[in-house]
């Protein structure tokens, strides 16, 4: 596995597919990451994420928010299975506090260990870095 390219997209989709959310071989990724003018840039859903047309909208609800970080998010998007898209990476919300970034779990791939493990965000560019899209499975 360490031969082929992995990046964030793989697991943030696989995610989605299991939610019900993504046709199976279908891809949902952020757009490129484009440094410090993320808010000015990336100001709309089309703008900030790719896949969006091949997400099943009767089961989820997308949101372009802007928000400044996690902390910075209204409560309603930080329910289990929310999928958040940053300028750099895609996480996923394991409700209570808990987020998981997609660019950690296919960094482990790419490095051979062959398997994902969940990485919880605490601190550092990904925890603090804007969410632009929450991407949240129906009820």
């Amino acid at each position: 596995m360490a031969d082929k390219k992995v990046n964030c997209a793989i697991p943030a989709s696989r995610v989605a597919t299991l939610a019900g959310i993504l046709p199976d071989g279908k891809r949902i990724s952020h757009k490129t990451a484009v440094s410090s003018n993320i808010l000015t840039i990336k100001t709309t859903i089309d703008k900030s994420m790719s896949g969006y047309d091949y997400l099943d909208l009767t089961k989820c609800t997308v949101e372009y928010v802007g928000a400044k970080n996690y902390a910075a998010l209204a409560s309603k998007y930080k329910k289990t299975g929310a999928i958040f898209i940053q300028d750099s990476n895609i996480a996923v919300c394991g409700g209570g506090g808990s987020i998981y970034a997609c660019h950690n779990w296919a960094a482990q791939m790419t490095s051979g260990k062959g398997k994902y493990t969940k990485v919880q965000l605490t601190s550092g560019y990904c925890f603090n870095s804007p969410i632009l899209v929450v991407i949240l499975p129906n009820d």
